[in-house]
This record gives structure tokens, C-alpha cells and sequence, in this order.
């Protein structure tokens, strides 16, 4: 499952090794994690005890912080059949996670006209306009489209980014949430794609230099909203991380140091503004820390 960050520090699934489901890709396990104590507190467990209502087998799926509600959603993507997820209160469909109740309820929200076979697993929130935005495949390569809350409908002012035909149903791209812009990196090539969401257009930065290999389609990229630059874990096809950061300022890449004798290998990265660290989920339960730039 794709994570997400509120200003508790993170919902995360795990797998326990100890029951028989321990294989599955999809958990129903929900943690917080506290970066700067690293703590992880089990907020629910695979099957909830009450029997109420949890989404089942959430595997590329993400979950978004809706600020004004101050609520995680659950929305689309690939999740395991209800047959291979054995919770009584097990439920499919767009749901809220309530972190204070620790209760979810069910989402009306509709999917757009991206097709089933194009599903977005990823959506932003922007609360100007109080609106999900999803980067999902849209007939000639990926395209943006915006969920408005209010309206309760989808806004017809779509932006096509229309850069190639890479498929982007499991890339994650970054949000700059004060900057009001979502940052795309497209597999195989490797463009940068920057969407505004004040102006709902679009502009190609480029290909990405000095990389090993081709972009993962499961990339991750993350905004360091501190030092206002954008950070790639670059995965080689060992899904080996090599770290690259980009100035939108300078429009100019670095490579950045990495740390000797160790490979950083996982597939999820996020940044935490608190303790200013980047910090990337990697494989055998270890997380890996960077800090781009110290606070001024």
C-alpha cells in the first residue's frame, strides 16, 4: 500500500509474519509512525476487532490527507478480492480513515473517465480549491483529472499532460502543497513534468541526466518543502536507490551523496518537514534517512 503523511507523521501497512495472510502484497494493518521518536503504533489490526467496516486488501493504493476534513482517504487503485481477505467488516470502494476515532466510513466519489484499466492509485489534495486531483492514463499517456468536493463532480477543465505513452498507474509523483504543483517523473526516459494546479497547465522540464538506467514505473519522488527542492530515489533495475535532487529555481539537477558500503533498496519515500529529513521505506524493515538541507 502507498502511504501518506498528516501532521502525526504517517499511516502505513504492515505484514505480520505470524499469520497465514503474511504474504499478501495488500495489508489491512494501519500504523502511525512518528519519525522523530521512530515509533511505530499499531492503530488497527489486520481484521478489526469490532467488526466495523475497514477497506480490505489495499495494494496499489494511496491514501490522501484531506486537510479540511482532517481525514485520510482511500480512493482507487488495485485492492485484493473480498474472498482473499477474510475481515467480516471488509468493504471495497473510496473510504475516509478518521485517525482520531480510528473508524472509516464509506466515500460517494465516483472514479473519473480515466477507464478501469487506466485506474489512478494516487490523488492529491489542494485546499484552495477544496478538490482531489488524480494523475492517472488517459488514451495517448497520462493526464490530470480534478474531483471538486464542493460540486461533488468532476471539473471539465482537465489538463492532458500528454508526454508519450508511458502507462503511470504506479508512479507517485510529489506534491508541493504550498507551491500548488504536482511533480511527474515518467517512466523510461525519464521527463519531468510539472502541473499547476492554480493554472491547471503543464510544462515538460526535461529528461533527467546522469541516471543508471531507465526510470522504475514504481518511482517515487518527494518535495523537500524546507529547501524547496524536489528529491528522486532514482531505482536501477537492482532497485538500487541513487539519489538525485532538483532546484525548480536553477532548473538544474545534482546527484546527491549516498552512503558507502550500504544499498538503499525499497520502493516508497517521503519527506517529513519537522524533522526535515527525506526519509525512504526500504526492503527487511529498515528506513533510510537524508537531509537535503539544513533550516534557515
Amino acid at each position: 500500500m502507498k502511504k501518506s503523511l498528516d501532521g502525526r507523521h504517517g499511516i502505513s501497512l504492515q505484514p505480520d509474519g505470524t499469520k497465514p495472510y503474511a504474504l499478501q502484497s495488500g495489508r489491512n494493518e494501519v500504523y502511525t509512525y512518528d519519525v522523530g521518536r521512530n515509533i511505530a503504533t499499531l492503530e488497527q489490526p489486520y481484521c478489526r476487532p469490532d467488526g466495523d467496516i475497514q477497506p480490505h486488501g489495499l495494494d496499489e493504493v494511496g491514501l490522501t490527507w484531506v486537510s479540511k476534513v482532517g481525514k485520510f482517504f482511500s480512493l482507487f487503485g488495485y485492492q485484493w478480492p473480498t474472498s482473499r481477505v477474510p475481515c467480516s467488516g471488509s468493504r471495497h470502494g473510496p473510504m475516509a480513515y478518521d485517525p482520531t476515532t480510528r473508524k472509516w466510513e464509506m466515500l460517494s466519489i465516483p472514479m473519473g473517465g480515466w477507464g478501469s484499466s487506466a485506474m489512478p492509485n494516487n490523488a492529491f489534495y489542494d485546499e484552495t480549491l477544496d478538490a482531489l486531483i488524480f494523475v492517472a492514463n488517459c488514451g495517448g499517456g497520462p493526464c490530470v483529472w480534478r474531483y471538486s468536493r464542493a460540486q461533488q463532480k468532476y471539473l471539465t477543465d482537465q489538463a492532458a499532460l500528454k508526454v508519450g505513452n508511458a502507462p503511470v498507474w504506479d508512479t507517485l509523483p510529489a506534491h508541493d502543497v504550498e507551491g500548488r504543483a504536482i511533480y511527474l517523473i515518467v517512466p523510461g526516459q525519464g521527463q519531468l513534468v510539472r502541473y499547476n494546479i492554480a493554472s491547471n497547465a503543464v510544462e515538460n522540464l526535461g529528461p533527467i541526466p546522469n541516471l543508471d538506467g531507465p526510470v522504475h514505473i514504481e518511482n517515487s519522488p518527494v518535495w523537500d518543502s524546507v529547501s524547496k527542492v524536489l528529491l528522486y530515489p532514482h531505482l536501477n533495475r537492482s532497485l538500487i536507490m541513487q539519489l538525485h535532487a532538483y532546484d525548480p529555481a536553477q532548473r538544474k539537477w545534482t546527484p546527491q551523496p549516498m552512503p558507502n558500503g550500504v544499498n538503499v533498496v525499497g520502493l516508497h519515500t517521503h519527506f517529513d518537514p519537522v524533522q526535515n529529513v527525506m526519509f525512504h521505506w526500504g526492503t527487511g524493515g529498515k528506513f533510510f534517512f537524508y537531509r537535503y538541507g539544513e533550516k534557515l
